[in-house]
Parts: structure tokens; C-alpha cells; sequence
């Protein structure tokens, strides 16, 4: 299945008469004619998953051109497209939270397979757990060098995720540690769903935004204290944090 966005003709042609415009050819038949200037038409009254061939002539003062390469595709109704979401939200730094990964789907989808990116690459997936909507299936993930995570689910017993819209998976991440806030965008590539026939459904991958909140900022105080010329005395350093500490070095002057 192709989705056709865009068709571009070029005109290789050199005549010196006037051009007129471009006359548009859906399957043998003129269906539209643009005025010269004119750089886009759209086509949206083909009938879809049947394929339709498009080809152009420039229309002149005294004539047209010869007609050009002729292209065919086959368009799918988007109705029948699926569309696959990542939850936005947010997570603290270091610490660990579930995010929903979210299947719209007009046909039922026998198996799958997606990468998750992640730019930057400051959040990691620990587990993967799965829904009602993929109870049956057998779901793996692997975690790329570059921090991305290619996700497969398919099932041995013949389930399917039936048509709805609806959480699939939910994904256990962690984030990594930030001294600012950092915006985590997240996002879809290489998905394929298949139906129960093997056939591929065109889906469409949508970015989502998770934001690391970095942990509060660590307050060190030297406290007040008073001592004699040549004595001795005792000064209080107090620390006020939020996550636990390992070590430390400082200098006081």
C-alpha cells in the first residue's frame, strides 16, 4: 500500500509560445486545467484503495506538449489509517515513571513492531507492561546504542488488538539526572502493524513531550559562632537537600 502525498511533473520541454496553463489527467481522463503559475493541485475525488495513474500537458497559444511520465500509485482512505501516540507528561530527575502508549486503529492489528526515539537521549525504558487491549500477546523490547528502543508484539494464539483506541502498552522508564529542566521529545519511527493476512496498515507515529524536573537545588550553610584571639570555636554546617548524597568536598575561606 503507497500513500501518495505529492506528484511532481517537469517540464523539459523548450518552447518559446506563450503557455497557457497545464491541463491535469486522472486514469486517460482530463479531470482538471491550472493557470500557468499554478504549482500544486489536489486531487481528492479518486476512489481509494485502486490504483490511479496522473499525467500533465502544457497547453500553449497553438497546442499542447507531449503528455508527461506517467505515475501511479494506489491511496489509501485515511479513514483506515492507525495512528499510534506516546503519553506526554512529566518525571522527576533520576527517578523512575509509566507512560501510556496509545493505538487508534480502524483494523484489527495481529502484530507489531516501532522504534521509540528520544532527543535527547535522557530517559531509558526498564519494562514494558501490557494492556486489555494486548492480552494474548508475547511483547519484547531491545534498547539501541543511541538510547532508542525497538518494541515487537505479536501473539502465538491468534489475538489480535481489536479495532478501539486505547492504551496498548505502558512503559516503565527512568530519567536520567539533570541539574536544568530538559524537554525529552519523544517520538515514532520504522512502525509497522500487520493485520491477520500479513497485509501492512498504514500508521502514522505522533511526537510527545516529556519534561525531567530536575531535583531542588542543595543548600550549604556555615553557621554563626564566635571564638578569642588565638582560641578555638565551633562553627555549625548544616546541608538542606533533596536526594540522598554520596560524597562532598568544599572549601571555606
Amino acid at each position: 500500500i503507497e500513500i501518495i502525498e505529492t506528484v511532481t511533473f517537469e517540464n523539459t520541454e523548450l518552447r518559446t509560445e506563450r503557455i497557457e496553463g497545464y491541463a491535469i489527467y486522472r486514469d486517460g481522463e482530463e479531470i482538471a486545467f491550472v493557470e500557468f503559475g499554478e504549482t500544486e493541485y489536489d486531487d481528492a475525488e479518486m476512489s481509494y484503495g485502486e490504483e490511479h495513474c496522473w499525467h500533465m500537458t502544457a497547453v500553449y497559444e497553438d497546442g499542447v506538449s507531449n503528455i508527461t511520465e506517467i505515475i501511479c500509485g494506489t491511496v489509501t482512505d485515511p479513514g483506515l489509517i492507525s495512528h499510534l501516540y506516546f503519553e506526554d507528561g512529566s518525571i522527576n530527575s533520576g527517578e523512575t515513571g509509566q507512560f501510556d502508549i496509545t493505538l487508534q486503529n480502524m483494523i484489527e492489528v495481529a502484530g507489531f513492531q516501532f522504534t521509540i526515539t528520544h532527543d535527547p537521549s535522557l530517559l531509558s525504558m526498564t519494562g514494558l507492561e501490557l494492556t486489555d487491549r494486548t492480552e494474548g500477546f508475547m511483547v519484547e523490547f531491545n534498547t539501541q546504542n543511541d538510547g532508542s528502543v525497538i518494541i515487537v508484539g505479536f501473539s502465538l494464539t491468534g489475538a489480535v488488538i481489536e479495532i478501539g483506541d486505547g492504551p496498548i502498552l505502558i512503559a516503565d522508564y527512568e530519567a536520567g539526572n539533570v541539574m536544568l529542566q530538559e524537554d525529552v521529545t519523544v517520538g515514532f519511527s520504522d512502525v509497522y502493524l500487520g493485520d491477520a493476512m500479513g497485509g501492512i496498515i498504514p500508521t502514522f507515529g505522533h511526537d510527545a513531550m516529556v519534561t525531567i524536573v530536575p531535583a531542588g537545588a542543595s543548600e550549604l550553610i556555615v553557621g554563626d559562632g564566635s571564638t578569642t584571639l588565638g582560641g578555638t570555636g565551633t562553627f555549625p554546617i548544616s546541608l538542606t537537600n533533596e536526594i540522598e548524597i554520596a560524597g562532598f568536598q568544599f572549601n571555606l575561606s
